[in-house]
């Protein structure tokens, strides 16, 4: 990139197939890219994996920035995130983090390796789930592998983005939902 830069200038706009990438490599372009211009920029494009699990981009993760979205965020602030709702959660995390405290001191009691993605993950879903429908996900195994099977579709290459035939979404992903 250094060596595009000194030959093309400090911004560049790069295109593999369909996908447009604008690379500006220096501190003054930066600071007016993320200051004056954030909201022509505040929307990333979604792969042909993402607006498949994301329904096209419905969801708060992916929504493309607009009136869509800033009613999403503004239910979330208002009805998720409040002081008096994160506070209410309070009892939920601090036992699912003596839970997981627990099964590491045990695996380090008997000596066994502890796989801290696995404690993690088994921690926030946990977490996430008694927050939102007051129990623990009875089938947290399968939805942890199937959630790994999605980050591992999400964060990939696909060809279909990089390639000007048509994008149709990957079997894989659509097995998914």
């Amino acid at each position: 990139m250094r060596d595009l830069a000194r030959r093309h200038g400090p911004a560049m706009l790069l295109q593999l197939g369909q996908v447009k990438t604008l690379v500006v490599s220096s501190r003054e372009g930066a600071r007016e890219v993320m200051k004056n211009h954030d909201t022509m920029f505040a929307t990333r494009p979604l792969s042909t994996t993402m607006r498949v699990l994301s329904y096209g981009g419905q969801d708060i993760v992916f929504a493309l920035y607009g009136e869509y979205w800033r009613q999403l965020r503004k239910i979330a602030v208002s009805e998720l995130f409040t002081a008096r709702r994160v506070l209410s959660y309070r009892a939920i995390r601090e036992e699912e983090v003596a839970t997981a405290l627990r099964a590491v001191a045990e695996a380090a009691a008997a000596a066994r390796p502890v796989e801290m993605r696995a404690v993690l993950s088994t921690l926030v879903t946990d977490s996430t789930v008694r927050a939102v429908i007051g129990d623990r996900c009875r089938e947290r195994e399968t939805f942890l592998r199937e959630l790994d099977r999605i980050v591992q579709l999400a964060s990939g290459f696909n060809l279909a983005d990089m390639s000007l035939v048509e994008k149709r979404p990957l079997v894989a992903v659509r097995n998914c939902h």
